[in-house]
């Protein structure tokens, strides 16, 4: 898998960036950013969400992005040393590997990383502990019950199953947990949507 996406990396803004920038910006929402806070970014890929993230976290925000590929991350770097205020750390490696040594964090986001690993419910459970009390987890994917051709496409490029449901995992965890649906480009092979939940504040 990393290996792939190293190479994918390659290509990765150039083919996919436009079609995500809407639900890019619907997770920032949905995250309720406040100035000074930190997020976790994972898998943060090419660093596309960053200046999203930046924008809402404004001056003293700390970005936390974790991906498995250095090829992913190497542009990431490019793309967090372009932004202003805004502090970037990042961290490569397998997230269920690196989450116990991460900090608390305000904000997590897990945007288009689920559906393409295999321990997918393990990942959200160990990164929900790193979640301070109060703070918000946000999960967008695609979905598709039944594949189409571009679904298939979509699948073998990005190593996913977009059949997979890894939201009812934080469904179970979060009380408040919600999931809309996105406005979605046939290019995507399915249904983009928006998962969320806040960590009680006893969790």
């Amino acid at each position: 898998m990393k290996a792939w996406y190293d190479f994918f990396s390659l290509s990765y803004d150039a083919s996919v960036a436009h079609l995500y920038d809407e639900a890019r910006q619907a997770a920032v929402e949905a995250m309720r950013l406040a100035p000074g806070q930190t997020v976790l970014d994972a898998p943060c890929g090419t660093g596309l969400s960053f200046p999203f993230l930046a924008e809402g976290l404004g001056h003293d925000g700390h970005i936390l992005g974790a991906d498995l590929s250095t090829g992913m991350l190497k542009r990431a770097r490019k793309k967090a040393d372009g932004l202003t205020g805004v502090q970037v750390e990042l961290l490569q490696g397998d997230l269920l590997a690196l989450a116990p040594g991460l900090p608390e964090v305000d904000a997590i986001q897990i945007f288009l990383g689920l559906t393409a690993m295999d321990h997918h419910e393990q990942v959200v459970r160990a990164l929900w502990d790193r979640l301070r009390p109060g703070g918000r987890f946000v999960i967008v994917d695609v979905h598709a019950d039944k594949l189409s051709l571009q679904g298939r496409m979509v699948q073998f490029t990005a190593r996913a199953n977009l059949r997979r449901t890894p939201w009812t995992t934080l469904q179970a965890l979060a009380p408040d947990f919600t999931r809309e649906a996105l406005a979605s480009s046939w290019q995507v092979g399915g249904q983009l949507y928006c998962a969320s939940g806040t960590k009680p504040a006893d969790a």
